[in-house]
């Protein structure tokens, strides 16, 4: 696992109106990854608030039945770049998380985690 995610200097950028379009191609790439297992996904944290100050970071919540179902999409979204990151499930056990792990033309920084939904 890469440490590069925890060791970044920390940038406060003003609302960028591009942040919910970047979200939503993340997403369609997602479900389509996905093969839409009826997840739900979610665009959170500030870059999710208009007019609100953030860390360039997108960061989306995928809602899924149960922790099997997170496992098994975590190779999925690996195959879009991202990479699993299980340093963090000794905090948050019942979560899943994946960073933007590569550089594309498609550059996106983002994080995706996982939360069972009832």
């Amino acid at each position: 696992m890469s440490t590069q995610y925890f060791n970044r200097k920390v940038i406060i950028e003003p609302y960028n109106p591009s942040w919910p379009e970047k979200f939503v191609r993340e997403k369609i790439l997602i479900l389509s990854a996905l093969n839409d297992k009826g997840i739900i996904i979610e665009h959170i944290g500030s870059t999710a608030v208009p007019g609100l100050a953030a860390k360039s970071i997108i960061d989306i919540m995928l809602g899924v039945k149960d922790l099997a179902t997170a496992n098994a999409c975590i190779p999925l979204l690996e195959t879009l770049g991202y990479e699993y990151v299980s340093a963090l499930e000794k905090d948050f056990p019942a979560r899943r998380y994946c960073m933007w792990a590569i550089v594309t033309p498609r550059t996106i920084c983002s994080s995706v985690s996982f939360r069972q939904t009832v």
